[in-house]
């Protein structure tokens, strides 16, 4: 059976796999059983979708998934190979949607990667269609087919390998978690100084469009890309008083920034 024209079955039930199954079942994929450790979750997603689904012991619910389905992992990713492993006696296609894990090899049936590179949180609704989604297969057949279902969901579909990916998810980190990261501790500060984080929303804003539109080595500003010593050790004494455990990282962004600047002239 073509990949297209598979039934897909969900092993996770999380923010991910939430997204991605909706996503499918709106452009006329098949969802035919969601999988969860957590019964709550398995069957939360599983009512939006109208489908059968198992909880609990993986072993009880593999005996219950169809066969020669698309089976797509929705997992942390040291769980990966293992499900993985099992989940090959039931035929079909094995892909996932790591950013880290790389294309799974030396199963007995074709695999593929779909990676969705966005950030997904609970409540919150995401346009699919702007979300650049990256593909990788263990053959010319399967990529090809998942390139056509991930362009039935997103605008944006581009191939990577399991290089690559790593490249991505790493920056997606960066960027992302550790700079949200650092509005939680802004955040705190600025609770304990009595005012909003809604103050710093414009600059957010200025900060990431620009960013985008001139790179983000033209839009670096501040302190330690003007060189101004003075107003570094100010803000080094108020961080050491308040987050002691930011002055190092404080210290190395500055110094990176230096550098940077200093390459410049």
């Amino acid at each position: 059976m073509l990949l297209g024209d598979s039934a897909w079955v969900f092993i996770g039930a999380g923010r991910v796999a939430s997204h991605l199954a909706l996503a499918l079942q709106h452009v006329g994929i098949t969802i035919a059983y969601v999988y969860s450790r957590k019964y709550e979750k398995a069957n939360l997603l599983a009512s939006r979708l109208a489908s059968p689904f198992g909880a609990g012991d993986f072993t009880s619910a593999l005996a219950q998934m169809p066969r020669g389905a698309v089976y797509c992992l929705c997992v942390a990713d040291d769980a990966i190979p293992t499900l993985s492993s099992r989940l090959q006696q039931l035929g079909g296609t094995i892909i996932h949607t790591s950013g880290s894990v790389p294309l799974l090899q030396n199963l007995d049936i074709p695999t593929g990667v779909l990676y969705p590179l966005q950030t997904f949180s609970e409540g919150r609704k995401i346009d699919l269609t702007q979300v650049p989604f990256f593909v990788e297969a263990s053959d010319p057949n399967v990529a090809e087919k998942l390139t056509a279902i991930a362009k039935r969901i997103s605008a944006r579909v581009a191939y990577a390998n399991s290089e690559q990916r790593r490249y991505l998810h790493l920056c997606a980190v960066l960027t992302n978690n550790f700079t949200n990261h650092l509005l939680v501790e802004a955040e705190q500060m600025a609770i304990r100084h009595n005012f909003p984080l809604e103050y710093l929303y414009p600059l957010m804003l200025e900060t990431i469009q620009k960013a985008f539109e001139i790179t983000p080595k033209l839009a670096q500003t501040g302190p330690a890309r003007r060189g101004d010593l003075q107003t570094i050790q100010q803000q080094r004494l108020l961080l050491e008083a308040e987050i002691p455990a930011l002055l190092p990282l404080y210290d190395l962004f500055t110094e990176r920034i230096r550098d940077a600047a200093e390459e410049d002239l």
